[in-house]
């Protein structure tokens, strides 16, 4: 069962997603999903915007939310994270 989880507007930037109850260590939260880029291209699509949704992943690519329909984008944008991907099949 997945936590519970709302989206609002943030103090910090833009939507930030909270947890709405404690969530126990290993629970998984969502699959991060989007287009794999490059990261050269990530530069290119988005030099100079403050607000992106880019999650790095392996050998110079990262997956691009941006235009994904998901709340897991907002997860974790923090400068404190408390959360960790696992290493998946990519």
């Amino acid at each position: 069962m997945e936590p519970r989880l709302d989206l609002r507007r943030s103090p910090i930037a833009g939507t930030g997603c909270y947890a709405l109850e404690p969530i126990p260590e290993g629970t998984s939260i969502g699959e991060y999903t989007g287009e794999i880029i490059t990261d050269e291209e990530a530069d290119r699509r988005y030099d100079g915007r403050e607000e992106t949704y880019l999650f790095s992943i392996d050998g110079g690519r990262c997956i691009d939310a941006t235009r994904a329909d998901h709340n897991m984008k907002y997860v974790n944008h923090s400068c404190d994270p408390n959360c960790e991907a696992p290493r998946g099949e990519s």
